[in-house]
């Protein structure tokens, strides 16, 4: 087809070219012009013509295999978007999905909502016989400064259905928020066990975006896989071919330490919800002019509870609406039956929580770092207080790895002696301004957390720009050391809230001092 063209091209520039010459095989006369035949006295002299040159014809080039598609020849079932992006291959919700330019092998998700998600099919919308392919991988890129919701999972859809939030349907992500490139390996076989019950195929993945509207997750293929080696192999090829497009993202180099905007003390308050109408919500009542009011299953309501009017907190939050800023001691007591008596969903206290991540007060929904059926717990900072089933109480300390830029927990799980399900009682939390909170049950004490070296985190987690005390520890009644950690996320400022995932609590008489 090439020769064929290139004849054709030539066979044009020989006729234009005979029209100053003759076109003929002799060499030696090819480029001799006939004198004219007569000239007249009165005519110019003639000079010799020239011909104009022909270009010569460049030829349509050859297409270049790519020198690393050997390591795309393995046997799976890939989607990826290095050849330009087809709308129909994600579904979105709440996010818009476009390219940052058409150059790019990988697609970008831009969050412009407070929540999303995204489905990606498997090849040409196949089905995964996760028997032959178990292994999903995924390349993604989080960009810096961008988190993704620890309580947003990743779904299974299958020729069964789904998503679907019950148990073998999901599993809690483990994404790696620091601007850089990275695989995640997912055992569809051992995550999504139930979603593939009775030969059931997979057929899509669901995946979470950035919690920050504005933020980008950037993927760059999912595919089911037979085994690692493959999926090293084809992870191999693509960084190959497209490794000056997968760069790392600039991390800033400094964090402005201005403390936040802070009450310099609490204003000193009694909540005793008496002015409550049995059975109605609080939303819209007088206690939003007190509390900030955060609805998850918007299931909570005033209760009249023998002659008390109390707030049954089910699966909602309220917290302070002031924050006191450090140096300040104070206390915070309030009554608490646990009615939803559970070790399976949070329900209980947050102290010392930063602004951010708990943005919306979302202390109803799991932070992720716990499943719900081992008993989830809530903030991405701060200090929790589970009550869980009759006497039982975890104390956990929310923590961040400067390394992953990731957050953890250290806690302390025990039996306080006091069946909180039978009766009220007067809990207590005594901050000292000092560096240690006292945990009281009916004036005995149960435990202490300790903390110091407040300070910024390294500039790369730009998620947390708060200051936080890095430092802490919890100490049993006995004041013996039961767990510690130097990458405590304890708020420099102060805050409270109480919060119940599908977990009720009775509260009454929350009252705040200023000592």
């Amino acid at each position: 087809m090439q020769i064929k063209k290139i004849m054709s091209i030539l066979l044009v520039a020989c006729l234009a070219l005979s029209m100053f010459v003759g076109c003929s095989g002799d060499a030696e006369n090819s480029n001799t012009t006939k004198a004219p035949e007569k000239a007249t006295a009165s005519s110019a002299a003639t000079g010799k013509p020239t011909a104009s040159p022909t270009e010569k014809p460049t030829p349509t080039p050859v297409p270049t295999e790519n020198p690393h598609a050997s390591y795309f020849d393995v046997d799976a079932i890939v989607t990826d978007f290095a050849d330009g992006f087809d709308e129909s291959y994600i579904t979105i919700s709440s996010v818009e999905a476009a390219y940052i330019n058409a150059d790019n092998p990988f697609v970008t998700i831009e969050q412009v909502g407070s929540c999303g998600e995204f489905t990606v099919p498997f090849g040409e919308f196949e089905n995964v016989d996760v028997t032959k392919y178990p292994l999903i991988a995924i390349k993604y890129k989080v960009s810096i400064g961008n988190t993704v919701d620890a309580g947003n999972k990743i779904y299974a859809i299958t020729s069964n259905g789904g998503p679907s939030q019950d148990d073998g349907w999901w599993m809690n992500h483990d994404m790696i928020t620091d601007g850089d490139w990275h695989l995640m390996i997912i055992n569809a076989g051992e995550k999504f066990a139930n979603a593939l019950a009775n030969e059931a195929t997979l057929t899509q993945i669901r995946m979470p975006t950035v919690s920050e509207t504005g933020g980008l997750l950037h993927i760059g293929f999912v595919g089911a896989f037979q085994n690692e080696a493959d999926i090293t192999s084809y992870d191999t090829g693509f960084a190959l071919s497209y490794g000056d497009k997968l760069v790392k993202d600039k991390a800033p180099t400094e964090k402005d330490e201005t403390e936040v905007d802070a009450e310099a003390e609490l204003s000193e308050f009694t909540t005793d919800f008496e002015d409550g109408n049995d059975g109605m919500t609080p939303q819209g009542s007088y206690l939003t002019a007190e509390w900030n009011y955060s609805q998850g299953g918007a299931s909570s309501k005033f209760l009249l509870d023998g002659d008390d009017m109390v707030l049954d907190l089910a699966y909602d939050a309220i917290s302070t609406l002031e924050r006191l800023k450090n140096g300040k001691p104070f206390t915070l007591s309030f009554d608490i039956k646990n009615y939803g008596n559970t070790a399976t969903n949070f329900g209980g206290l947050i102290l010392n929580y930063g602004e951010e991540c708990n943005t919306v007060k979302n202390f109803y929904e799991t932070n992720g770092l716990i499943a719900d059926s081992a008993g989830s717990i809530v903030s991405k900072s701060g200090i929790g207080v589970f009550f869980k089933e009759k006497g039982n109480i975890m104390i956990y300390v929310i923590t961040h790895d400067k390394d992953t830029n990731k957050i953890s927990y250290i806690s302390y799980d025990f039996d306080s002696g006091i069946d909180f399900s039978k009766e009220y009682i007067r809990f207590k939390a005594q901050d000292d301004g000092k560096g240690t909170i006292k945990l009281f049950a009916n004036d005995t004490l149960l435990a202490s957390v300790t903390y110091a070296d407040d300070g910024m985190l390294p500039a790369a987690a730009t998620t947390y720009n708060e200051r936080y005390y890095r430092t802490a520890k919890i100490l049993d009644k006995n004041g013996t050391e039961v767990a510690s950690t130097d990458s405590a996320l304890i708020s420099y400022t102060k805050a409270f809230a109480f919060g119940g995932r599908a977990h009720s609590i009775y509260l009454d008489d929350i009252t705040v001092e200023n000592k």
